[in-house]
Order: C-alpha cells, then sequence, then structure tokens
C-alpha cells in the first residue's frame, strides 16, 4: 500500500512540475518538458530534495 501511494505522488509530481516548465517555456515547442539542466539558469531549477 506504501509503495502505491509513493508511486503515486511521485507520477503526480512528474506531471506538475512537467506542465509548469511547459508553461514558462511558451515560446519553445511544447515536447521540450525537460531541458538539460545545464540550460537552465540557477534560479529557475527544480530543487533537488
Amino acid at each position: 500500500m506504501l509503495n502505491m501511494m509513493r508511486l503515486i505522488g511521485i507520477t503526480l509530481l512528474v506531471i506538475y512540475l512537467g506542465c509548469a516548465c511547459a508553461s514558462q517555456s511558451q515560446s519553445g515547442p511544447p515536447a521540450v518538458i525537460y531541458p538539460d539542466p545545464m540550460d537552465v539558469p540557477l534560479d529557475q531549477r527544480a530543487p533537488t530534495r
């Protein structure tokens, strides 16, 4: 049961981050949801853990 909740939480988090990134970069194609972390400015990077 705990693994199921964890999986759902991670999935929702990934979807949320993907939507946030897609809405931020409106000038680029929507297919590029996960840009290279080195191309993103430091203040826009998602906090790790």
